[in-house]
């Protein structure tokens, strides 16, 4: 990883948590803490579908379904 990344990601961790049960509307749709919501709202939802042994396919369908595209791909990847 170069010190770009590293930077970045160090910065992106230092974001303050948003629940996956908030309303994230208000956030910026290319922004750094709607990356941050979604992350959490995949790690939520892996939580319940792994058990069950989902494919990844199912889970982009799901997010271009909620409106999340190329974010949840993103974050999921």
């Amino acid at each position: 990883m170069d010190k770009k990344s590293k930077k970045w990601e160090d910065e992106w961790q230092k974001l303050p948590y948003i629940s996956p049960y908030e309303d994230a509307s208000h956030l910026l749709s290319n922004s750094d803490e709607s990356d941050k919501w979604t992350v959490a709202f995949l790690h939520e939802l892996l939580h319940v579908l792994v058990p069950k042994k989902t494919e990844r396919d199912n889970l982009l369908l799901l997010g271009w379904y909620l409106g999340l595209r190329s974010r949840f791909k993103r974050a999921l990847l």
